[in-house]
């Protein structure tokens, strides 16, 4: 009899520049954006949580770290600005 392998449900790639680091038991339930350099941001996330809601984070993070500068986002995040655009409007980030 062999091994009982379970699917493994797929993750999104990681924008460069953004850590995801693990939801600890203690921590607050809401996620949590933590600055860790002048290049590199943690966001942190909890059980229950989309990849809607980490995109949205990521995004908000990446506009953060560059003052708000999206070409410097989109390129932070390693997609397109087109994109970008869409998704600061699909997520309510205009500023």
């Amino acid at each position: 009899e062999g091994e009982i392998v379970t699917p493994q449900p797929e993750i999104g790639e990681v924008p460069r520049g953004i850590e995801i680091a693990p939801y600890a038991p203690g921590q607050e339930e809401e996620p949590e954006v933590e600055a860790v350099g002048e290049e590199e941001a943690v966001v942190v996330f909890r059980p229950g949580m989309t990849m809607e809601d980490m995109e949205r984070e990521a995004i908000s993070v990446a506009l953060d770290q560059v003052r708000g500068n999206r070409r410097k986002a989109a390129e932070l995040l390693g997609i397109g600005e087109r994109t970008l655009y869409r998704k600061i409007s699909k997520y309510g980030l205009e500023s």
